[in-house]
Formats: C-alpha cells, structure tokens, sequence
C-alpha cells in the first residue's frame, strides 16, 4: 500500500458549495465541520482526477498510447465515475485544511471559538447578480449571496493506493494533477483557481517527475 498527499492551494477565492445557504445571510453556504473548518468532500476530490482523466483520454483518443492510459484509468479509478465505492485500486479523503490548524483550532473549547467564528475567519461573502443583456440592468430576484474561502487556503487529501503503481499510473495520476485547475463550484464565474501538487509521506514532489514520465510515455 502507498500513500500520497494532494495539495490544493486556493489562488482566488473558492467555494465549496455543501448545497444549501443560511436563510438572510448566504444562499450558498461552504460545506464545513462542527467545529467550522471547511473541507473539500473525498467525492470530491476523486471528481476532479476522473474529469481530468477522461479529458486526457480524449486528447488521447488518436494516439498510440490511448489504450494503455485507458487501460490504467480503469485500474486506478474503477468504472463507477465519481462513486468513492468504485473498484479503483485508488481511494481519496476529504481535503482538509493542514493539520497544525485544525489542532489549532479543536484545542480552543467551542464556547471559547464558536463553529461560525471559525467559519468567518476563513471566509467572505460575494454578491452575484445576473445582468439583462437587452437592458444593461440587473435582473429582478437575482441577486444572490455566496460564501467563499479566501485566496491563500491551503487543503491536503490522502491519496491512497492498495498496492504499488507501475509507470503507466504513476505517469497518469501525475498528468491528472498538473492538469487541476480550479476546484469547487462556481468555476465558470472565476472561483476555485488552485495550484496543485503531489507529494510523497516524506514530502518529495512527485508532480513534475512523474508529468516527464507521462510525457515520456505518450511520445513511446
């Protein structure tokens, strides 16, 4: 079994929606612990490998080297899309804020640190109206608020895998991160730009070196 961690850190603000909003304040609330720390849901974060995946495979449809990173999708990540019960060697955890902060925080008593004091500290709120192309003016009963982390925020997920990789999956998943760009929701509106790295339990990049072997393997 091997183990690796994805680093996600937010160049815009970004909005993990939970799918609901807080009646009078936002429309869109972030999904969060109990004790208010944000997280990106290991649904997730699989999400975004299997949609990178399968635009590479596209990009890839033409090419020699398609069937072989087809066949290591279905290895590492199943044929069940974004199911975390697929039968992928690969598993994903929430991304999380990094570990000294979410200590940070749990040591404080909740009376001391509410849930919402947390949740505001991390966060502002965006207001997004939607325009009348004819008119130039805001349409009537559309202005919405959203809640956003600020830029800056960095998340870790664990990457698990239940046996070692071979070159072909190690090349994929490596492509895979290089090629996340944003996260979240709200993408198409500018939200969610990220920078992305993989590292080993060590802390040993493995993003670039294994993006040349990818490199290496379609050009074979």
């Amino acid at each position: 079994m091997a183990t690796y961690i994805l680093k996600l850190t937010l160049q815009s603000e970004a909005t993990f929606g939970r799918g609901d909003g807080v009646a009078g304040l936002v429309d869109t609330e972030i999904e969060h612990d109990e004790r208010g720390l944000p997280y990106l849901h290991g649904r997730g974060v699989k999400g975004l490998f299997t949609a990178q995946c399968a635009d590479l495979l596209g990009a890839l449809e033409q090419s020699f080297a398609h069937s072989k990173f087809k066949n290591a999708a279905t290895r590492l990540f199943g044929d069940g899309g974004s199911d975390l019960e697929a039968n992928g060697a690969v598993s994903f955890s929430h991304a999380r804020l990094p570990q000294g902060l979410r200590e940070a925080v749990n040591a404080v008593k909740p009376e001391q640190l509410s849930r919402m004091d947390v949740v505001e500290a991390l966060t502002t709120i965006r207001r997004q109206t939607s325009i009348d192309h004819n008119s130039g003016a805001a349409k009537e009963d559309t202005l919405r608020a959203i809640r956003v982390l600020m830029r800056g925020l960095e998340f870790h997920a664990r990457i698990t895998v239940d046996r070692n990789l071979d070159a072909i999956e190690q090349a994929l998943l490596g492509a895979c991160v290089k090629a996340i760009r944003r996260v979240g929701s709200q993408r198409a509106r500018g939200l969610g730009r990220v920078r992305t790295e993989l590292v080993d339990e060590n802390g040993n990049s493995l993003t670039e070196p294994w993006m040349t072997l990818f490199a290496q393997e379609v050009q074979a």
